[in-house]
């Protein structure tokens, strides 16, 4: 048996590498060296502090990921993801340009073992600012419109001021900070919660990407009440200075307010009164403006975008003029039909004076004055001196003193027939004889 195994022992030998030979060579087959792109491999960060302890923020601006190539054998090359290398960059190296290396390797000491990496383009560049710190009110802002006849009264939420810290510049293209609460078919209070809005004065939503909030979300409120349209009056206090007067009605605008509040507030409001313009001694018109809101009631709030009333108490210089009443312009009221009344123009004529706008003056006549007499009580012949009167003047006044005035005043008997055939056969007899007379001279 043993001259058998060490017979042909030179073969045997020679067999076992051919067999070795034939095995590496068909392993190599099967296993062949690959290479593989594998990309998008997250960077982790390192000593961010180098950065931040110099109260600098930082924004990376190229090298978020990176890109490798990896050459192995196949069975270990084909398998490996993104998730199996870890990519770094160590800020505490920066350059002078802000740039650093990236550095990838395989989680696993196997791998590292097995596989060579090529990072690509492993470059990872930053841009430092000074950091910053600024606190900003949160304004509420609505979406959507109440029921009709309802409206938003006011906002509020909670928290109300908000700290943010981050890159210089981000912070100061901040305009407001904004919460949101949906107000849509409402009839009643509302409270949300809402994530905060940083806006630019453009209304652009600014990234939030570069900044720390001390608070993301907050309890929004939109308060919701029932509206009503009401007039606007407007009356005046004191008089203007002696020989001045207003001249009509004050003027406004606007005429109406749409106000909001609860149903028995509102009930009881039928208008806003704005009654406490003053013109004491103004010698010329008055233009002014007033504010809505001094003259709403406790628990009534304007909805209208106009929030005051432009006003204007037209206010002018008096003039006078003056016109001679004659007795053609006076009316004789009480007359009896058996006399005749007379008034001698000669002593008949007053001159009248009167003050007021212009516009209710310059076009009075004599008799606009509406001047009269009461003969009533007169009930025989004779002169009578009779006080005259005179009408209301509407807007203007008597400058001149009416308070004695007298009109001259003649009345006769009316002839009736009775008495003019009488004289009529009383002057026939006395013909007769004065001719008898004459014809005995």
């Amino acid at each position: 048996m043993k001259e058998k195994l060490l017979k042909n022992w030179g073969f045997k030998i020679l067999a076992l590498l051919l067999g070795f030979v034939i095995w590496f060579f068909v392993a190599n087959v099967e296993d062949y060296s690959i290479s593989k792109t594998i990309t998008g491999i997250p960077v982790t960060l390192l000593n961010q502090e180098a950065i931040t302890d110099q109260n600098k923020v930082f924004e990376v601006t190229q090298g978020n990921t990176v890109n490798i190539s990896v050459q192995g054998r196949r069975s270990v090359v084909e398998g490996l993801t993104a998730d199996d290398f870890n990519a770094t960059a160590d800020l505490s190296e920066l350059s002078i340009t802000n740039a650093v290396q990236i550095e990838v390797e395989p989680h696993s000491s196997e791998v590292r073992r097995e596989v060579s990496v090529t990072v690509n383009e492993g470059v990872l560049m930053v841009a430092i600012e000074d950091s910053g710190e600024e606190k900003f009110p949160v304004t509420v802002a609505t979406k959507g419109t109440p029921q009709d006849g309802y409206a938003v009264i006011n906002t509020s939420s909670s928290p109300t001021m908000i700290t943010i810290t981050g890159a210089a510049s981000a912070i100061k293209r901040i305009a407001s900070v904004q919460a949101e609460v949906d107000v849509d078919e409402g009839t009643g209070n509302i409270s949300v919660q809402s994530k905060l809005k940083l806006m630019d004065s453009y209304g652009e939503e600014i990234s939030q990407d570069r900044l720390e909030l001390s608070a993301d979300v907050v309890r929004a409120r939109a308060y919701i009440q029932k509206t009503k349209e009401i007039p606007i009056t407007v009356s005046t206090v004191g008089n203007p200075a002696e020989g001045y007067a207003v001249a009509g009605s004050p003027g406004f605008e606007p005429t109406t307010v749409l106000v909001a509040g609860g149903e028995s507030s509102l009930r009881n409001l039928t208008s806003l009164q704005i009654n406490d313009i003053d013109i004491t001694d103004r010698t010329a018109s008055l233009d002014t403006t007033v504010d809505i809101d001094d003259y709403l009631p406790n628990g009534i709030t304007i909805i209208d975008q106009i929030k005051t009333v432009d006003i204007t108490v037209p206010i002018e210089k008096l003039v006078e003029k003056t016109m001679t009443l004659r007795p053609a312009d006076i009316e004789v009221i009480g007359k009896k039909d058996e006399y005749t009344y007379r008034m001698p123009v000669a002593d008949n004529e007053f001159d009248i004076t009167v003050i007021g706008l212009a516009a209710d003056v310059d076009g009075l006549t004599a008799s606009d004055l509406n001047a009269f007499i009461d003969v009533s009580e007169l009930n025989s012949v004779g002169s009578y001196n009779i006080r005259l009167k005179l009408g209301e003047l509407g807007n203007a006044e008597y400058a001149s003193d009416i308070s004695n005035l007298t009109v001259l005043l003649n009345m006769e008997q009316n002839e009736t027939e009775e008495t003019a055939s009488s004289e009529s056969s009383t002057a026939s007899t006395s013909s007769t004889d004065n001719t008898a007379s004459t014809t005995e001279d």
